[in-house]
Parts: structure tokens; C-alpha cells; sequence
């Protein structure tokens, strides 16, 4: 996907922010560049993991509810 400077406009608009033409042109590079990692990730198959919540397995992380003085 091809990353314009419109699009930056644009998100810059629904985040409420003034950049200027500058860096404009800067984060349409950033943007393309981050754009061009996911779609490099979503090449990778990943058909045998399993989805997770956490990076590591949570157990039993609720404890009793314990009355102390």
C-alpha cells in the first residue's frame, strides 16, 4: 500500500494535529516504512501457532481473597 501525503493530512485531521509541510513529508516515509513491516509480517505462516493473549502462559494470577488485620 502506497502511503501520500493526503493520507498523512488526513490523519494528522482525525488526531487534531498541525504539522508542517516538512514533517509531512517525513512521516509519509515513517508511515510507508511501518506499512511495509506489517505487510512483510503477514507473509510469514504462522498456521501452526496457536493465538495467544499473553507472550508467556498466565496461570492462576487470582489469588484468595484473604481477611488480615
Amino acid at each position: 500500500m502506497k502511503i501520500t501525503e493526503k493520507d498523512v493530512e488526513y490523519v494528522a485531521k482525525l488526531s487534531r494535529l498541525h504539522i508542517t509541510d516538512e514533517q509531512k513529508k517525513k512521516l509519509t516515509g515513517d508511515m510507508a516504512a511501518i506499512i511495509g513491516f506489517a505487510d512483510k509480517l503477514s507473509e510469514l505462516d504462522a498456521g501452526d501457532a496457536e493465538p495467544q493473549a499473553h507472550a508467556i502462559v498466565v496461570e492462576n494470577v487470582f489469588r484468595e481473597d484473604e481477611i488480615k488485620p
